[in-house]
């Protein structure tokens, strides 16, 4: 009976430590992005996407990132503009993330290599594929300026997230609450 309770209260935890990680994430999406032109933008997403990996591992966040993505559009009135490729991409984010930040010594080279790889596979690749088939541009049209700007994204992503997770009260969050 007394493991029933232990369980079911670090489920109760867990639960809300992952509807606390969502909202944070759907208040970082909404933050407004820098964007250039129709097919570049730089936003803070990737705080909360990486807040996610670190709190509640690959598998919870990209779970997060799935419903980020959905509450997302429809929250900002976007559902016209839905396009489950991007879904995709949030799950991806979550999973590379999660699996190298999830339970992880937070030093700058191993934010740098999760930044890295979500930089390379989500942003340069799925995403630019995901523009290419909504807008029908070429890629030699969209290309140059998304990789300038996931030139210049990289090191200060990571060095925001760097920042970010060596923060004393963000050590003691994370240590707490990490389900």
């Amino acid at each position: 009976m007394e493991n029933t309770k232990k369980y079911n209260r670090k489920r109760t935890l867990d639960i809300t430590v992952m509807a606390m990680v969502l909202a944070i994430r759907l208040v970082m999406e909404m933050l407004p992005a820098i964007k250039f032109g129709l097919y570049v933008q730089i936003g803070f997403g990737f705080i909360g996407a990486a807040i996610a990996g670190v709190m509640l591992g690959p598998w919870r966040a990209a779970l997060v990132g799935i419903l980020v993505d959905i509450l997302g559009n429809f929250f900002r009135g976007e559902s016209g503009q839905f396009f489950i490729g991007y879904t995709f991409t949030a799950l991806v984010g979550g999973l590379i993330y999660g699996y190298f930040l999830y339970k992880r010594p937070l030093r700058w080279e191993q934010i740098g290599l999760a930044v890295l790889l979500v930089t390379i596979f989500c942003n340069l690749g799925l995403n630019s594929i995901w523009v290419h088939m909504m807008t029908q541009k070429a890629f030699t049209v969209i290309m140059p300026l998304r990789i300038l700007k996931n030139m210049i994204s990289l090191p200060l992503n990571t060095a925001i997230l760097t920042v970010l997770f060596s923060n004393k009260t963000m050590k003691t969050l994370i240590e707490k609450y990490r389900v």
